[in-house]
């Protein structure tokens, strides 16, 4: 296992996109997370993303979903549309409690990126085009 890069500035949607994408390799052997700190709120969620492959990972700060307006939420959507134009179907979602939420998506380390990883569910990704 290993810690995952780290990509973003809260909160700026745009500018976090760029760099995951930059960043982070998207194909078919992906594993795309989304991470959010509240189930059922879709409609106020923020999110993190993890993409994770053999021997990478890239985890973005806390910048995709309605909780950071329209740009956070054309940003979500965008992401998820450039994860599946890669070619990745494996998509899944992670929710931290809040308390450990910013911790583990701003500095994790390798114990954080196994819970990340062991309490991902498959999830699909058209609730979030």
């Amino acid at each position: 296992m290993h810690t995952p890069e780290i990509a973003g500035r809260i909160g700026s949607p745009k500018e976090t996109l760029a760099l995951l994408l930059e960043r982070s390799t998207l194909n078919m052997h992906t594993m795309f997370i989304l991470i959010t700190d509240f189930q059922d709120h879709r409609k106020q969620a923020r999110y993190s993303v993890l993409v994770h492959n053999p021997g990478e990972s890239v985890l973005t700060v806390p910048a995709f979903g309605p909780h950071f307006g329209a740009a956070g939420s054309e940003a979500l959507r965008a992401v998820v549309q450039k994860a599946l134009d890669g070619g990745v179907s494996n998509f899944k979602e992670t929710v931290i409690n809040p308390y450990d939420f910013q911790r583990m998506t701003s500095d994790p380390d390798e114990e954080d990126l196994k819970v990340l990883l062991a309490k991902a569910n498959p999830t699909d990704h058209h609730i979030y085009l």
